[in-house]
């Protein structure tokens, strides 16, 4: 071990006595060192701040892999790396899952924080890639509390789509709705990306054949939306 040590809370001393006595750790480990030794947070201990608890999480899901010389990424999840050097915050991201101005973490902005969008997930994109089928929820609770807690500007919600994309057989009409009051939906039926001075939503949108629907929510003062997406097959 050439670096700073940092244990898991669940780890005993017990435990760290008995690595430490079968040689796993050099230099070796005496009595009062290992009482100085910081400890990652648990998810849930309120005594520890959130900052804290966010990143002893990341660290204990994350960074056996994200560090230097692991996985092909630009952030290091170790607990004992300063934040600022992280490249969490801010940081740029590999593969940017078609969301506009990525990060890995956007500060105060959920919808834009791909490490969320990946633990948040069990699709192919999720993190860890193997060894989860479910979603753990009290983590992902923790990352989200942390994001929003961070300085920023609020962000809207992307528009919700109702009926969600698939295949109908008859014309259907598309509702748009934004959790924000006051914002303004603006929506394309191309495929590309709704701008400020594309169509707005006033009423359904009646669609009569095949269309990529693609709406964003605007407001001054908020940041805007990320784009919302659906696919519709429509007709015989």
């Amino acid at each position: 071990m050439n670096r700073p040590f940092t244990y898991p809370s669940g780890v005993t001393d017990n435990e760290l006595r008995a690595w430490n006595h079968i040689g796993l750790f050099a230099p070796e480990i005496d009595g009062r060192t290992q009482a100085k030794l910081p400890t990652l947070a648990a998810a849930d201990d309120v005594t520890r701040s959130l900052e804290d608890r966010a990143r002893s999480y990341l660290d204990a899901n994350c960074g056996q892999c994200h560090r230097p010389g692991g996985t092909v990424a630009y952030f290091d999840a170790r607990y004992d790396t300063p934040l600022e050097k992280q490249a969490l915050i801010d940081g740029p991201v590999l593969i940017d899952q078609g969301i506009d101005r990525p990060r890995v973490v956007s500060p105060h902005d959920i919808w834009r924080s791909i490490l969320l969008m990946r633990v948040n997930t069990v699709d192919d994109i999720k993190m860890p890639p193997i060894a989860r089928e479910t979603i753990d929820q009290q983590g992902v609770k923790l990352l989200r509390d942390w994001i929003t807690s961070l300085p920023g500007r609020s962000v809207l919600d992307p528009p919700v789509m109702s009926p969600e994309g698939g295949t109908f057989e008859e014309p259907i009409e598309i509702s748009l709705t934004e959790r924000e009051p006051g914002a303004e939906i603006r929506y394309t039926l191309d495929g590309s990306v709704p701008a400020p001075s594309d169509q707005r939503y006033e009423k359904p949108i009646k669609l009569t054949g095949p269309t990529i629907l693609r709406a964003r929510a605007y407001k001054d003062g908020f940041t805007r939306s990320i784009t919302a997406q659906e696919v519709f097959i429509v007709g015989k």
